[in-house]
């Protein structure tokens, strides 16, 4: 199979941290004598890369026209309509995202696409586009967590989670027992009882349980260590009987602040729902650091594990007036999705976050923070063993 010369020109300059010269390399090139798998190629490229040089509006306008020319490309449509949901223009959001599924983008991607549904409040959209994993998940029939990241998925847990976390917000766990009760009986290679246990102890509303019967007994836990003493943190924070100690506590966890998505952010909203329970004035300057900070919410399923789903809820609205008003509350932070099989260290589930100011060098040497979820051999979402084009 001879060689994508657009992905190998992008390749190079990428590794090079040389997006300009990217750019350049492909306007430089005879796009209609470019086989047509490249042409495909080159208008995803040319409408994605000025992202990351902070031309948000060029990508806006390119990913346009490259829907246009390939109405098909699934790949396209799903970087559409992020930009869609950045101009607040949730209707054509929707209707990008209604027209991508899994294997066409990475299961990472589909998560995304729940995340930003979610963001909007859109709860059954978020819900039944993350439930369509699921049968692929049915289908391999092993849950272990290597076999499932060779193949190109999130632990399944990390999915049920975001599931649960669904259902507890629409109140109603009907889909989620039966989804729980598949994998009981139909798969294998994953600890079945301790997340029957987790997941009748949510429902519940038992976080002590939880970290008591489970975490304590190091159970289920796929986050990285940082993650697990701000887990730890939250939970003991929760003891506490003045503001004081609470934040005393959470604030012993170090974090980085020059990382977005990540152990900070997390931080953020802790503090924030800290503030809240004890009605302290503070809270709006958490409230306000964290929305300037982030380019979407965190998904529902990580706020459920770190005690702040239902204090996320309190931020939507502002989160999406935010949008509405065109403000770039992020404005050296830019999210862009990009080709995990290219780049297989750069992405976190289909995403990259990083900030402007950092732009110098070789772009593997900065901007990212570790994932979540410990794995040290988990392979990006887009090394899929079905087959996707762009």
């Amino acid at each position: 199979m001879s060689k994508n010369k657009v992905e190998e020109a992008v390749k190079k300059y990428f590794e090079q941290g040389d997006i300009k010269a990217a750019l350049k390399a492909l306007e430089k090139m005879h796009v209609e004598k470019l086989s047509e798998e490249e042409q495909r190629t080159w208008y995803y490229n040319h409408a994605v890369l000025p992202l990351w040089i902070g031309d948000r509006e060029t990508s806006y306008t390119r990913l346009r026209e490259a829907s246009e020319k390939y109405p098909d490309s699934q790949k396209i449509r799903f970087s559409l309509g992020q930009e869609y949901e950045y101009h607040a223009e949730k209707e054509k959001m929707t209707e990008c995202f209604s027209h991508t599924s899994f294997p066409h983008i990475s299961a990472g991607e589909v998560r995304m696409e729940s995340t930003y549904f979610y963001s909007w409040d859109d709860i059954e959209n978020a819900y039944n586009t993350e439930r369509r994993l699921i049968q692929y998940y049915m289908q391999l029939g092993i849950l272990d967590t290597q076999f499932v990241s060779m193949r190109g998925f999130p632990f399944f847990e990390e999915v049920f989670h975001d599931l649960t976390a669904l259902a507890l917000l629409k109140k109603d766990f009907h889909d989620t027992d039966t989804v729980l009760s598949q994998a009981v009986e139909n798969c294998t290679d994953f600890d079945k009882e301790s997340l029957k246990l987790e997941y009748e102890l949510i429902k519940k509303g038992d976080d002590e349980g939880r970290y008591k019967k489970l975490y304590r007994k190091d159970k289920l836990n796929f986050y990285s260590e940082q993650y697990l003493d701000l887990k730890l943190a939250v939970y003991e924070a929760k003891q506490m009987k003045t503001y004081e100690e609470a934040m005393k506590r959470i604030e012993k966890v170090q974090a980085n602040p020059d990382k977005v998505h990540s152990v900070y952010d997390l931080q953020l909203l802790t503090k924030g729902n800290i503030a809240l329970k004890f009605d302290n004035e503070k809270e709006p300057e958490f409230r306000e650091e964290f929305l300037d900070r982030v380019m979407v919410l965190f998904g529902p399923g990580i706020c459920l594990d770190f005690s702040v789903l239902e204090y996320q809820e309190t931020l939507k609205q502002e989160y999406q007036n935010r949008r509405q008003a065109g403000i770039d509350e992020s404005a050296d932070v830019f999210s862009v999705v990009y080709d995990a099989v290219l780049f297989p260290d750069m992405l976190y589930h289909g995403k990259c976050f990083f900030t402007r100011k950092k732009i110098k060098g070789s772009l593997r040497k900065h901007f990212f923070e570790d994932p979540p979820v410990a794995a040290s051999d988990r392979l990006p979402d887009s090394r899929s063993a079905y087959n996707r084009s762009v």
